[in-house]
């Protein structure tokens, strides 16, 4: 279905009023008969302007957490790591906030270390003690699948002897889907329907939301946008992506 602008704020503006507060894009695209997050992201800037357009105040970015609160889990992870943490020390503890509301307080996660009191440049990529290289970890993923007939949850591969843990692979991927889908197998999420443009668009788009290029952990904990292997597999690389959006 093809929406006029005002037909799209409109939206925006009766979600609101079921929800007694401005819609998140996730809320949007959940809502039945409504049009998707991307729609907007197609239409608009990005979704905090169309929010804007429709004249809905917006709700507190950061979610549950304050500014301080984030803070705060940043200065104990170190505590635990005895070093600033990475992004991916960061997304590979349930016990954390994900780096959503750290993006939309300090727009990057170099900002973040920062406000903490930390020195980005000494924030080292953790090395697994496994000391797995990515060809490796995929490897194990492709050949639990040909054991099992299917590609393995994220739990088999925890119970599975011999083979690194579901852990490891989220500090490395960032998600579970993530290493499913770089290990060539399909995750059941929907991304073949997109065109190349509007994978560029897309990819646009996060760097206008980030208001700089967007790294793959970026990419990866964006909300509604494809993974780094929906890019890979289309043009070669995240690399190539990134110079055919002109981002490089």
């Amino acid at each position: 279905m093809s929406y006029s602008d005002e037909e799209l704020l409109t939206h925006i503006r009766e979600l609101a009023a079921e929800l007694g507060e401005a819609p998140s894009v996730n809320q949007m695209s959940a809502a039945e008969g409504r049009p998707s997050g991307s729609t907007y992201r197609h239409r608009f800037d990005s979704w905090s302007d169309a929010v804007e357009q429709a004249g809905v105040e917006p709700t507190d970015q950061s979610g549950p957490y304050t500014k301080t609160e984030l803070l705060e889990h940043i200065r104990a992870l170190a505590t635990e790591l005895g070093r600033p943490p990475t992004l991916e020390d960061l997304n590979a503890d349930d016990d954390r906030p994900s780096f959503k509301p750290y993006r939309r307080v300090f727009d990057t996660w170099n900002a973040a270390l920062t406000a903490a009191g930390f020195d980005p440049n000494h924030a080292m990529s953790h090395t697994e003690p496994e000391g797995y290289s990515d060809a490796e970890l995929l490897t194990h993923i492709q050949e639990l699948a040909e054991e099992l007939g299917r590609p393995p949850t994220q739990d088999e591969m925890h119970q599975a002897d011999d083979r690194p843990s579901e852990s490891t692979y989220k500090r490395r991927f960032e998600s579970w889907t993530s290493a499913i889908e770089e290990a060539g197998f399909d995750s059941g999420r929907k991304t073949s329907s997109y065109s190349e443009a509007e994978l560029l668009d897309l990819l646009r788009d996060l760097a206008t939301e980030l208001g700089e290029t967007p790294s793959v952990q970026q990419l990866n904990a964006a909300e509604d946008y494809p993974s780094r292997a929906v890019y890979r597999n289309r043009f070669g690389s995240w690399s190539a992506a990134l110079e055919a959006a002109n981002l490089e």
